[in-house]
């Protein structure tokens, strides 16, 4: 895992196949997931911080980034949110 600026709160992911990094500086209640395709999502989320230490034991510990975005997906945990 990597950081970039903004207090480090992008965090880059660099063994997934499918996002490409974390964006926590958002608003509050954002979270900015980026893809490999280079589209980033918006989500909404009242979790915000203990999102980011799942992610970051994540990525410690070599688990699937996928699988837990998908976890966060399923628990309502995570929402889309669509731009009109």
């Amino acid at each position: 895992m990597s950081t970039s600026s903004k207090n480090n709160k992008i965090m880059k992911i660099e063994n997934s196949s499918a996002i490409r990094d974390f964006n926590f500086s958002k608003s509050d209640g954002i979270i900015g997931i980026t893809f490999r395709q280079d589209k980033e999502y918006d989500f909404a989320t009242t979790e915000k911080d203990a999102i980011r230490s799942e992610v970051e034991s994540a990525v410690a510990n070599g688990e699937s980034i996928g699988k837990l975005y998908n976890s966060l997906l399923r628990e309502d945990r995570l929402t889309k949110v669509t731009n009109v």
